[in-house]
């Protein structure tokens, strides 16, 4: 059962000069004894966020995490926790993001990737990147890295599976600050950071109160990524159907090989875990399935129109031929 629990303090503690601080309250916290400092995954030290926002989106966070480690096989570990003792002033309930860093692991924001990718360009940094320069920036990183072609065409792949899932899922907050790579300090590998800040997954991030069919389907039909774009033309968020169309378009076998994975959780998985949180109000979880099989059916008529356009590219260029 997933629940809030308390951060034990005889444990962890708060990391005097935390690396991490931001407007969205976030701390770092770091166990006084480490189990293990050469092995990954072992929970040494973590991230509390408490904010404003309502608990609900805690349990985003959580069950955003859950899904990506049973679909693309990379997720981070979270839990719900309770604000400590000597907090004052904020919500009473948080969330702790686990590290998986290694001693000698690298972590590299995605924000330095890009910037040195755009340097590179001679071009000024943006905003809103495209889908391509995203891409072509990982790929230029690992190879000045000193990386195999192959390694650049896996982490390609993940990332295309981290957007393709946030799309399934709704997550329309996959900003630069909320994602980023890690070379592994033995193998010197460079992969995708597991993902984190999954809060505005399914609908978390929105009131359950006055959620109709028709507010639902409208809701899912109009979401946006805020931090992609599928060509330099866009010069706003794109719409979530934009982003799956370019993708099935200009990268058909990495979207596939994402769809296969993401296809394989169904409603009855999402119901399973959502059961192993007795704190979420049942308004909630019906929400979140509505949003889920709503986000489905569109995944599905995005591809076929995607198949359509493509088909009738294909046309043109043989009708140009002849």
């Amino acid at each position: 059962m997933y629940t809030f629990k308390d951060i034990d303090e005889n444990e962890y503690e708060l990391e005097r000069n935390p690396e991490i601080k931001s407007s969205k309250n976030l701390w770092k916290y770091v166990r006084k004894n480490p189990i293990n400092t050469t092995q990954k995954n072992n929970r040494n030290e973590f991230v509390y966020k408490n904010n404003f926002f309502g608990e609900d989106i805690y349990f985003g966070e959580v069950i955003g995490s859950i899904i990506a480690k049973a679909t693309i096989k990379n997720g981070c570990d979270a839990e719900l926790v309770r604000k400590p003792r000597h907090f004052k002033g904020i919500m009473d309930n948080g969330v702790a993001s686990y590290y998986y860093f290694a001693e000698g692991d690298r972590p590299i924001t995605s924000f330095y990737v890009m910037q040195q990718y755009y340097q590179n360009e001679s071009r000024k940094m943006c905003a809103l990147p495209r889908i391509d320069d995203v891409i072509k920036a990982l790929r230029l990183f690992l190879y000045q890295n000193h990386r195999p072609e192959s390694e650049q065409q896996h982490i390609k792949q993940q990332y295309i599976d981290m957007v393709l899932l946030d799309c399934r899922l709704g997550n329309h907050d996959r900003v630069l600050e909320n994602w980023m790579v890690y070379e592994d300090g033995k193998t010197h590998e460079i992969q995708i950071y597991p993902m984190f800040d999954n809060e505005s997954v399914l609908g978390f991030d929105r009131p359950t109160i006055g959620a109709t069919p028709e507010g639902i389907i409208e809701y899912c039909e109009n979401l946006r990524m805020s931090h992609i774009a599928p060509s330099d033309e866009t010069r706003e968020c794109s719409k979530m159907e934009d982003i799956i169309k370019y993708l099935w378009i200009h990268h058909p076998e990495e979207t596939q090989v994402a769809l296969r994975k993401i296809n394989l959780f169904s409603l009855e998985d999402l119901s399973k875990i959502l059961g192993e949180f007795p704190d979420l109000l049942e308004e909630r979880k019906k929400l979140v399935k509505q949003i889920f099989i709503t986000r489905g059916l569109l995944l599905k008529r995005y591809i076929e129109e995607a198949k359509k356009e493509q088909a009738q590219v294909n046309l043109m260029k043989i009708k140009e031929n002849d």
